[in-house]
Order: C-alpha cells, then sequence, then structure tokens
C-alpha cells in the first residue's frame, strides 16, 4: 500500500515524508486540471531530486483534456517527465495514452477519469493497456469498492478530502464579477456557493485552469480503510490546509496499524475541525435510486 498525496509547498518535502507520505503529487501549466497547486515546469527537475533524495516518488498531474492545440505541449511534457525520472503520470484524456505509448511510457500511467471507473471490468479493461493503475470513482458504495478491489491488481482509492463537483475551463467568476459591476474578487479563496436546502457551504475559486466548484463536505473513509485491501490510497490536497494533510496522513498510518480506531478518529475530526464538514460520501448509497411507487 502507497499512500499519495498532492504537494502543496515544496519546502516541505521533509514533512511530507516524516508523515508517511510516499508519493507526491503536482500539478504544472496547461496540462494539468483540478490543481493543488501548479509549479513552473522548471521547478519540477529540483523537486524530483529532493523527493528521490527523500524516498518520495513524484507524480505528476496530467488531468486535462488534450486540445488540438495543445498537442505540442503535452508531448513536451510528457518527455520531459521521461527525461527527468517522474514515477507516475496522472491522466484523463486517452489521448495521454496514445501519446505516452509512441514514448514507451505507457507503464508510467495512472487513469483518473474521476467517475469513469466503477465496476471490475471497467478497471480491468484499461490495465490491459500496461498502465501502472486506475483510480476509482468515488461515486460508489463500499461495497463496489471492495468487489472492484477483490479482482482487480492495480487500484488506488481516495480517502480523504474535497470531491471537485463541477471543472470549468471558463473564467466563470471573473465574467459574474464583470457583468454585475463588482469588484473583481476571483482571485479569493474564500467564496462560497450555498444551496437553499443544504447547511454545507460549497468552496468555489478560480486559476489559471478555469473554476472549480467542490463538494461542501471533506470525504473521510477513516472509518472503513481497514477494509480496503490490495490498493494504494490517496489524500486529495485541493483546497486542504497543509497541516490537514500531514495529520491525515499521520492517522491514517495509525489506523492501518491498529493503533487508533477509524471510526473514533472520524468522530474526533468533526468535533475537533468545526472549519471544516466532513463526511463519508456515497459509500451506503446506491450509485442508482430506483422512486417507490407513490414518490
Amino acid at each position: 500500500m502507497k499512500l499519495i498525496s498532492d504537494c502543496l509547498e515544496i519546502n516541505h518535502l521533509d514533512r511530507y515524508a516524516a508523515c508517511g507520505i510516499d508519493r507526491i503529487i503536482v500539478s504544472l501549466p496547461h496540462v494539468s486540471a483540478r490543481p493543488a497547486r501548479v509549479y513552473r515546469m522548471e521547478d519540477l527537475k529540483e523537486i524530483v531530486k529532493q523527493a528521490h533524495d527523500l524516498g518520495l516518488e513524484v507524480g505528476v498531474n496530467m488531468l486535462n483534456f488534450v486540445m488540438e492545440d495543445d498537442l505540442g505541449r503535452f508531448q513536451d511534457a510528457l518527455l520531459f517527465c521521461k527525461d527527468n525520472k517522474i514515477d507516475r503520470i496522472y491522466f484523463a484524456d486517452m489521448g495521454v495514452y496514445w501519446m505516452a505509448k509512441e514514448m514507451k511510457m505507457e507503464d508510467m500511467l495512472i487513469y483518473q477519469p474521476t467517475t469513469l471507473i466503477a465496476s471490475s471490468q471497467d478497471a480491468n479493461e484499461y490495465l490491459r493497456l500496461g498502465i501502472d493503475r486506475v483510480v476509482l470513482a468515488r461515486e460508489i458504495t463500499l461495497d463496489d469498492m471492495k468487489h472492484i478491489l477483490s479482482r482487480c491488481q492495480g487500484c488506488e482509492v481516495s480517502v480523504f478530502g474535497y470531491n471537485v463537483m463541477m471543472h470549468s475551463r471558463r473564467k466563470l467568476l471573473s465574467s459574474y464579477f464583470e457583468f454585475c459591476g463588482l469588484e473583481d474578487r476571483s482571485a479569493s479563496k474564500d467564496l462560497y456557493l450555498m444551496e437553499e436546502t443544504r447547511d454545507e457551504k460549497m468552496p468555489i475559486f478560480q486559476d489559471e485552469t478555469g473554476t472549480f466548484i467542490l463538494s461542501g463536505t471533506v470525504f473521510c473513509m477513516f472509518s472503513k480503510l481497514k477494509e480496503l485491501e490490495n490498493c494504494d490510497f490517496r489524500i486529495e490536497g485541493i483546497h486542504l490546509d497543509e497541516e490537514m494533510i500531514f495529520q491525515a496522513a499521520h492517522d491514517i498510518h495509525h489506523i492501518l496499524s491498529g493503533e487508533i480506531d477509524g471510526e473514533a478518529c472520524y468522530q474526533h475530526y468533526r468535533q475537533a475541525y468545526p472549519e471544516y464538514a466532513f463526511s463519508e460520501g456515497f459509500m451506503y448509497k446506491k450509485t442508482t435510486l430506483v422512486k417507490e411507487a407513490g414518490q
């Protein structure tokens, strides 16, 4: 089992290693989507050197869609990753796969199409292409996850962090403030949306890759970690405080070793971090709901 997390600060790589994280994920301009933080391509060489010296693997976020005008950028990024000993590349567009295959580096790839890997047939079909791993959808139930993991060698499961509910490549916040004649606050990290029928605040923010709406709660699988076998665990760092990432990584290891109880730890987080709302997501909700008669 490997523990994986987005990297929010390259000056803290030693702390990522110290809390038991095995692989950090970095995002780059143009090729990344839903980044926790974007780094310059020229910074990547030093990140890889420092990380490898600390025993950390480095993964690169290449989750953006490949548009025709972007082909050169993706090809350059893939070649850069190959030449600079990047360990893994996360992708969602099959165009990235075919480019990587031409470069004979498909074994470095991890397929992360958000909602699409929802069965063992899905997972195994993509793994047969020679890629290293697939990331399971968060919207499936705990029973579905366990079923897939029992029939599939090579899965990664997100166990902590916000869900990205919507991602647009458009600068929606800037457009909104301009349309309303308001001061442009699109760079703020404190904006949120709130539905009339819900109490949770859904963070919304904008960066160079577009606009994101996050879930109103932080997804937390602490209570069921020990039931998930034969997989890697992922902490999604987007919109989280770095100290929260370090604490979550520390607690995940202690839960897996049996030193602390997962359910008790989950309840502790709900009390100890009132600035966050936590939930267990869709673990107990069927993916497809059929209305009962009379509803």
